[in-house]
């Protein structure tokens, strides 16, 4: 650890783990139009049309676990162990969510963070055998990092945030904090830019369906006229800005409800 030039070991690489001897590496890498896993680097054991993120190593350094995502880009998955033979176990059902992976110290479990629903990570632990049970349960979004030597575990307490910003058409300056609640997304603004419309939605999944909800808030430049316009239907603030309150669409819709499958209810 004594610094040195960057040098490249590996190209294309999503996602790398070196095994127990600290010489042989596990590597996730793009090929072929598709996302493979090599252990050693070199030898690919395991292959898909999604992507693999999160490889670990057992501390055998017999197997390799990872988080198995069927869509590119989405961190919709399940943990996955193969082989050196190259052998492939899926050890659970598939979650909404899945960022964070390592094997416990004595590698009898594989511990992971997940989400049933939504996007709030939990801690669970399963075994080879697909024996599951849950660790932590906690109150917000945490995501496992390591599991150490000692036994210690790193976790990461996360909070999405989604922030609006623009620019004072009178100054010229940037105005920030224009957002109301944590998931605010900008709808709409008069043309005398005097106020501005914001959503505030929560996902739930219902009936194979994607339903957005929250309340739609149109506020003026001293905040003076805010409004909650959270009931469905078309509602109008100031006589000129349009919103609606809900928007239903097809699971896996990546429009943010304003595409042609978006419908209002």
């Amino acid at each position: 650890m004594a610094g040195g030039t960057p040098r490249v070991q590996e190209k294309d690489v999503i996602a790398a783990d070196y095994a127990p001897d600290g010489k042989t590496l596990a590597v996730v890498r793009k090929a072929n139009r598709k996302v493979q896993l090599e252990y050693p680097a070199g030898n690919m054991i395991y292959a898909t049309s999604g992507y693999l993120d999160y490889v670990r190593v057992s501390p055998s350094g017999k197997e390799v676990a990872f988080l198995e995502h069927p869509v590119y880009g989405d961190d919709r998955g399940w943990v996955s162990v193969v082989d050196e033979g190259g052998n492939h176990k899926q050890l659970t059902k598939e979650y909404e969510a899945a960022q964070g992976l390592a094997w416990s110290r004595t590698g009898a479990e594989i511990w992971f963070t997940a989400a049933e629903h939504g996007a709030d990570l939990q801690l669970y632990g399963v075994s080879l055998s697909r024996k599951q049970r849950e660790i932590l349960t906690t109150g917000q979004r945490t995501r496992l990092m390591d599991i150490a030597a000692d036994g210690r575990v790193p976790l990461s307490n996360e909070q999405n945030r989604w922030e609006i910003t623009g620019i004072d058409p009178a100054t010229g300056k940037e105005r920030r904090g224009l957002e109301w609640f944590n998931e605010s997304s900008f709808s709409d603004i008069l043309p005398d830019g005097k106020a501005d419309a914001a959503a505030d939605s929560e996902t739930e999944r219902e009936s194979g369906l994607r339903i957005e909800r929250g309340p739609v808030v149109c506020r003026g430049q001293q905040d003076v006229c805010l409004r909650n316009l959270s009931d469905p239907g078309d509602l109008v603030c100031g006589g000129r800005l349009a919103v609606r309150g809900t928007a239903l669409r097809p699971k896996g819709s990546n429009d943010g409800g304003r595409g042609k499958q978006t419908r209002s209810i």
